[in-house]
């Protein structure tokens, strides 16, 4: 040790020493377990945020799978459509193609998860 005394400012002691409880306390005890506790409850915390965070791999398999029902939900209404006469055959082929375009994109999407 340096033999030089430690330095606390007036205020901190006169503060520590004039509350009623605090003074009866060992401050340097006491501060150590304050600090202690707040490093616990941080960590305590992030690991708590980090557990309720949604895997995003796993967000975006599921938003793939929902993309996949739509479009395949969408393709049978086109057939029936047509097929009920609500739309002429070069909608049907036109759209048809683009709906399967989405398909193709959304199942190539999905195999790379299971790769």
């Amino acid at each position: 040790m340096s033999g030089l005394p430690a330095y606390h400012p007036e205020w901190i002691i006169r503060l520590w020493f004039s509350t009623p409880g605090l003074q009866q306390l060992n401050p340097h005890y006491t501060l150590f377990i304050l600090t202690l506790l707040t490093i616990m409850a941080v960590y305590l915390k992030k690991k708590r945020v980090k557990e309720e965070k949604p895997d995003e791999e796993e967000e975006a398999f599921k938003h793939l799978l929902m993309k996949k029902k739509v479009i395949e939900d969408q393709i049978e209404e086109l057939t029936r459509s047509y097929e009920e006469h609500r739309i002429s055959s070069q909608q049907y082929t036109q759209k048809r193609n683009e709906f399967k375009r989405h398909l193709d994109r959304t199942v190539y999407d999905l195999q790379q998860f299971t790769i």
